[in-house]
């Protein structure tokens, strides 16, 4: 991976994807989970964030009585003063950061709950344990709400450009999916988007380091 931002791309090739999985109406995902619904929860859980001249995605962490969490990249954050979180549906509201780790590159933010009322929102449903090397996942892509499709190479392997360990993907990224999502078919979420390649490849950060 050369860098912590992936090139900008055409999104032909992931939309293309998602349709072939989508084509087969009634097919079902490992575990017999339905990917229309893994989809639709990832795509309530979804976010896009605008930071001073950066821009990025993340997800919706936990919903609490007066805050909701969204968790990112730690290299989207330009301007922690300068910080908005749009939701799947269009919907906005400012966000302060709660924590930074800029050692494993992830952040938590917050936003009111008294901003986000009537949004129809999901909080994530983190994974257990790593996928395994072979499963199917997907990104959302917040600007289209629709998907890129693609395989896990390796569940865990240290990458020197990150300096820590990975989930390694082959799937196709753009630059505005930084510190987005990665799901199974389950719905279930494995890790955050650290960055990419031009020859669709993503390494992202598990849940299991997020947690730590």
């Amino acid at each position: 991976m050369s860098s912590k931002f992936i090139s900008y791309k055409i999104i032909i090739a992931s939309i293309i994807t998602l349709s072939l999985l989508i084509t087969c109406v009634g097919c079902t995902g490992s575990g017999g989970s339905d990917f229309d619904s893994a989809f639709n929860h990832a795509l309530k859980t979804s976010v896009t964030i605008d930071s001073g001249r950066l821009s990025g995605s993340g997800n919706i962490w936990k919903i609490g009585k007066k805050t909701i969490t969204v968790i990112t990249a730690s290299h989207v954050i330009d301007d922690k003063e300068d910080i908005t979180v749009y939701f799947w549906n269009g919907d906005h509201a400012s966000a302060q950061v709660f924590t930074n780790n800029t050692e494993k590159d992830y952040c938590l933010l917050t936003v009111k709950v008294d901003d986000t009322k009537k949004i129809d929102i999901e909080e994530l449903k983190p994974a257990k344990t790593l996928p395994e090397s072979g499963a199917n996942i997907f990104m959302v892509i917040p600007d289209y709400n629709t998907a890129s499709a693609g395989l896990v190479a390796s569940p865990e392997t240290f990458s020197e450009d990150f300096n820590q360990d990975v989930i390694y993907c082959y799937l196709d990224v753009n630059e505005g999916m930084s510190g987005g999502g990665l799901f199974d078919y389950k719905g279930r979420y494995l890790g955050l988007l650290l960055g990419g390649s031009d020859e669709g490849e993503g390494v992202f950060l598990s849940t299991d380091e997020i947690e730590r």
